[in-house]
């Protein structure tokens, strides 16, 4: 998946010269297509869940997802794409501190433990790409 995840995003800034909405719409119309191979398997056990599911199926599709999709092909254009990959370790903290502010959660010591060990590659990665700059720029 993350393998998928990189390509995509190298994929987003090579080819991507529209608009990002449109390569948005594009994004998620060919995710559904290769999805909708999978429909002979699943065709028989299908049920159909009701218009309230189904509404807040198309909403959260459409307008998150589409929302979400507009804003990472922008940030890959302005930025590129390693930096748009970077910005998903920005995730678990974010999910962590809404855990704790609106569910009232308690972290475990294993979620504390993971979030530091993202947090410190982030941050090595960071330091890293400034030595490195550092070291093109002073000629050495």
């Amino acid at each position: 998946a993350a393998a998928c995840f990189a390509l995509g995003a190298v994929l987003i800034r090579l080819w991507v010269i529209d608009s990002p909405l449109l390569a948005a719409r594009n994004i998620i119309f060919t995710g559904a297509l290769q999805l909708s191979l999978l429909l002979p398997w699943f065709w028989q056990h299908w049920q159909w869940p009701g218009w309230a599911s189904t509404s807040a199926l198309l909403v959260l599709g459409t307008l998150s997802t589409g929302l979400v999709y507009v804003l990472f092909t922008s940030l890959i254009r302005r930025a590129g794409a390693t930096f748009a990959a970077f910005s998903n370790y920005l995730v678990p903290p974010f999910g962590l501190l809404l855990a704790l502010i609106l569910l009232n959660q308690q972290p475990s010591g294993r979620l504390l433990i993971s979030l530091v060990a993202v947090l410190l590659a982030v941050a090595l990665d960071q330091w890293l790409a400034w030595r490195i700059r550092q070291s093109q720029g002073s000629g050495v």
